[in-house]
């Protein structure tokens, strides 16, 4: 898929800034729209032409992943963001009324809160894509965590959502990999995956790239033995 972005309206400010728009989706574009969609957030003030796009983490365990998410911004968008860190939030922010129109129009992220999330059929063109956007999207959203059940350990791996239509379009594309899922529905929807099998095949053809939560799968693993 290719973007026309001569339709893209460009802030008076950005003619000065080394800004660059990506000419058509790929692997690094598809993990980008993933972690958006996970932790990013559009925000518009057009009175003030404030077009502001944040991206949110845990200051106390996910300093290097953000640092990952800034560097995928740069080679994508040519600049940096700006981090800044309070308390135990780290939030990386951007401003730039370029950028938030290609967000907004190509990438069809939703402006305010991400209520009606679909996953979008640029990503399902190819699986390199689709397995680059569920892991921007696990990196930032999802979790591995261990259930015991009579006896038994499981890891299990999960998605966490608002949208039953978005678990229900994350639930097939993980079809794709042979793996298995199951949704829970409740306020929050959990796309959650038990099976050992797909639990291998996850981390074999998703290839997340959180540390932390691939620590956590490695210790899990071990002490399961």
């Amino acid at each position: 898929m290719n973007f026309d972005t001569t339709i893209i309206k460009r802030g008076r400010n950005d003619f000065s800034r080394e800004i660059i728009l990506p000419k058509k989706m790929d692997i690094k574009l598809s993990e980008f729209l993933g972690i958006h969609y996970g932790d990013g957030c559009l925000r518009c003030d057009s009175k003030k032409s404030d077009y502001c796009f944040t991206y949110s983490g845990d200051s106390r365990f996910d300093t290097k992943y953000m640092a990952r998410i800034d560097q995928l911004f740069k080679e994508l968008f040519g600049i940096y963001l700006k981090h800044e860190i309070f308390a135990n939030c780290y939030t990386l922010r951007g401003r730039s009324k370029t950028i938030f129109n290609f967000l907004s129009i190509f990438l069809q992220c939703p402006i305010g809160p991400k209520k009606d999330l679909r996953l979008p059929l640029s990503i399902l063109s190819k699986n390199s894509h689709l397995a680059a956007f569920l892991r921007g999207l696990f990196d930032t959203d999802g979790c591995v965590t261990l259930q015991k059940d009579k006896g038994y350990n499981y890891i299990l791996i999960k998605y966490s959502m608002k949208s039953y239509v978005f678990a229900q379009d994350i639930h097939e594309g993980l079809k794709k990999f042979n793996i298995s899922s199951y949704i829970c529905r409740g306020n929050v929807h959990q796309v959650v995956i038990r099976k050992n099998s797909s639990v291998k095949n996850f981390f074999k053809y998703i290839e997340p790239k959180n540390e932390r939560k691939l620590k956590k799968y490695k210790t899990l693993k071990k002490n399961m033995g």
